[in-house]
């Protein structure tokens, strides 16, 4: 039975991750490959009637989770933040972990650089921090705070990172303002403050959701105010406001090929985070119905549902939290059972 608890869920595109998380507690892992989902990898042509099996289970927290995000090589690193000042680090092949500390309020807010080493956190606490992560170091070595982003007066409710290339931070603000930060001569020897390049006033009330284009020449914002809006990254003039919602947008995200934009929000239950998978053709959505959802763009299409949470993405792995303070980490059984299958009636 799954309660109507809010899910979060992201898509890794560099290495095929799918990281599903919860305001639960745990989280679960889940690959799917070969047109088949498994809790390790989506891909376009998912069958129906998925059979998954949860192969790890962690006892991880005992709070909410709030936030996860893959990096490093290989997607092999999860970031997973819990309504807490902290941020664990875990190897997803050994479920080893590290806390990150640095900031003094909840973290609201992950993104990470485009190759996967810097990660930028926002928080409660009105600050957003540029981390280097070198996990292969000796642990007191693998974290470096490089840069402090200070300007906003109220909590930090987005951070973006360009996609190309490391060269700005783009952070909303429950001030109700969007600021730029430059990043493209950051010094790894010294903590520095930054200053904004532009600071926008953006949206009416808060701002949920900021997501750069590919081409690292656009941005969007999503907020309460039931709008979202296209911004010119290079010097932060509005392009377009998107409306149409009748409840605040919570999530936006471009396309990884062409130029679509998607925009979630409340209806019979609220749309917490959408991502774009298999190049663009599918979306992956989760919400505070706890369930994931797989969407077909062309025939606008919902193709399957999956749920697995007593509250509730990598296209690789799906990871799963919950209420009970557990990760767990699914793997779909549904190849080796139909090959199992054939093999029985060709017997």
């Amino acid at each position: 039975m799954l309660n109507s608890r809010k899910l979060c869920a992201r898509v890794s595109l560099a290495s095929s991750h799918l990281t599903i998380h919860s305001f639960n507690h745990f989280y679960h892992y889940i690959q799917i490959e070969d047109g088949y989902l498994s809790t390790d990898s989506v891909i376009t042509n998912l069958q129906a009637n998925y059979k998954l099996k949860c192969f790890k289970c962690v006892e991880a927290y005992l709070m909410s989770i709030d936030l996860v995000t893959t990096f490093g090589e290989n997607e092999k690193y999860l970031t997973v933040a819990s309504n807490s000042e902290q941020i664990r680090i875990y190897n997803l092949e050994s479920l080893d972990s590290d806390i990150l500390l640095g900031h003094e309020s909840i973290i609201i807010c992950i993104d990470r650089s485009y190759y996967g080493k810097w990660l930028v956190t926002g928080s409660k606490d009105s600050n957003v921090f540029l981390w280097d992560i070198y996990m292969e170091k000796p642990r007191n070595e693998r974290y470096k705070l490089l840069a402090e982003c200070i300007g906003h007066t109220e909590a930090i409710s987005a951070v973006a990172l360009s996609r190309k290339r490391n060269q700005i931070i783009l952070t909303g603000s429950q001030d109700r303002t969007i600021k730029c930060w430059d990043i493209t001569n950051i010094s790894i020897d010294d903590v520095e403050r930054l200053t904004s390049i532009y600071t926008i006033t953006a949206h009416e009330i808060d701002i949920n959701s900021i997501d750069v284009a590919p081409n690292d020449k656009l941005f969007a914002s999503g907020s309460q105010d039931k709008t979202a809006k296209v911004w010119s990254t290079a010097y932060g003039s509005l392009l377009t406001t998107l409306r149409g919602h009748r409840r605040g947008i919570w999530c936006v995200k471009f396309s990884p090929v062409g130029q679509v934009l998607a925009t979630s929000s409340s209806h019979t239950s609220t749309v917490f985070q959408v991502s774009f998978i298999t190049s663009g053709i599918k979306l992956i959505s989760s919400g505070s119905d706890g369930l994931v959802k797989l969407w077909t763009i062309r025939i606008n299409s919902c193709e399957n549902t999956f749920g697995n949470h007593d509250d509730k993405k990598d296209e690789k792995y799906i990871i799963t939290g919950g209420a009970d303070s557990t990760i767990n980490i699914w793997e779909d059984n549904t190849k080796q059972e139909i090959k199992e299958k054939q093999k029985a009636n060709e017997e």
